[in-house]
C-alpha cells in the first residue's frame, strides 16, 4: 500500500452510553484511535419515500492494520476530520489476515450523518 493513497485523517470511534439526568442514557462516540486512510465512493442511490427524497452513499475505507484497533466492529464508525463526515461501518473485509504486518483493513461503510459528536 502506499503511502499516498492513505491521504485522509480519521477517527475510529465506538459508541458508548452516557447517563443523562433523567435515569436514562445518551449515546456518545469517543475516539479510540486516529489513523490516516483512504475513503473511496463506490455508488450512491436516491429514493423518494414518505414526501422526502432520501439518499445513500456507500464507500471503502482502507487503513492500516494496528494492533489498537484490531478489535474494530460494524459496532464502530469512522468521522473524517477535515470533511466531519461519518461513515457506519456495515462489513469489516479481510478480518483473517489481520495477524500479519504490513496488511490494510478494508471497511464497507454507509455515509451516516455529520456530528458533533
Amino acid at each position: 500500500m502506499r503511502a499516498g493513497r492513505l491521504r485522509h485523517r480519521l477517527y475510529l470511534q465506538t459508541q458508548s452510553l452516557t447517563q443523562d439526568g433523567y435515569g436514562g442514557g445518551v449515546p456518545t462516540w469517543t475516539h479510540a484511535a486516529a489513523v490516516w486512510g483512504s475513503v473511496e465512493t463506490l455508488y450512491g442511490t436516491e429514493s423518494f419515500t414518505a414526501d422526502k427524497i432520501q439518499g445513500a452513499t456507500q464507500v471503502r475505507i482502507i487503513i492500516r492494520y494496528g494492533s489498537e484497533w484490531a478489535a474494530i466492529s460494524n459496532a464502530w464508525r469512522v468521522k473524517d476530520v477535515d470533511s466531519g463526515k461519518c461513515y457506519d461501518i456495515q462489513a469489516v473485509i479481510d478480518a483473517e489476515h489481520r495477524n500479519r504486518q504490513n496488511t490494510v483493513i478494508e471497511l464497507l461503510c454507509n455515509q451516516g450523518s455529520t456530528d458533533d459528536e
